[in-house]
């Protein structure tokens, strides 16, 4: 009985360990009904950590509904940093990020970028930790699964989206379904120093 029980446990405790320990949608940018009068925030929060609006940068925002959509991108055909769409998230107090994966569907119009990156700066930069790709003519789904980030407490992490080689101002690169995953994970306490004056050292033989 004793051999079994303790088989029991141990797959109990595993079931525990990797329930905890995967990786889920943290979350969600999602279009349905959006216009450029719209703030651009996830559908829902996730606990103990927050999405910041998705912005935009140098580009501006075409009024076309259900997507995010952006014009005036770099004409230039090398990437340039200036021009961009961002999100951030950022760990409660308490509490760090494991970031695993970000996906979102993307699409540009026929004088649209012809190329585009997407990158994050847990590195400190954002020229570090980026994918290169083609932004796709129809409706397409990029799926980047990065290197897993690991944040400091109460750390943030902020993702970009860069697009170049437009032949056109009008040109636009429209996005949805921008979706993060990975883990909240609260931190574990500090350890606690032992005063001096509270240890007894015993001598003998």
């Amino acid at each position: 009985p004793k051999p079994y029980m303790n088989k029991q446990l141990l797959t109990l405790a595993t079931t525990v360990i990797l329930s905890l320990n995967s990786f889920a949608q943290l979350g969600s940018y999602q279009y349905t009904g959006y216009t450029c009068a719209g703030t651009g925030n996830v559908v829902s929060q996730p606990s103990n950590a927050i999405f910041s609006a998705f912005t935009r940068n140098t580009v501006d925002c075409n009024s076309i509904s259900n997507v995010f959509s952006s014009g005036n991108w770099s004409t230039g055909t090398s990437y340039d940093g200036n021009y961009y769409i961002q999100f951030t998230i950022t760990a409660n107090a308490g509490y760090y990020l494991t970031l695993t994966s970000l996906s979102f569907d993307q699409s540009r119009s026929g004088t649209g970028p012809s190329n585009a990156r997407v990158a994050h700066n847990a590195s400190g930069n954002f020229i570090t930790d980026y994918n290169n790709f083609s932004p796709a003519a129809t409706n397409n789904t990029i799926n980047w699964n990065f290197t897993d980030v690991n944040t400091l407490v109460n750390g943030a992490v902020t993702f970009r989206i860069y697009g170049w080689n437009m032949t056109n101002s009008s040109g636009k690169f429209q996005f949805d379904n921008v979706t993060l995953n990975g883990t909240v994970t609260v931190a574990p306490p500090a350890p606690t120093a032992i005063a001096s004056s509270n240890v007894t050292f015993c001598s003998g033989n």
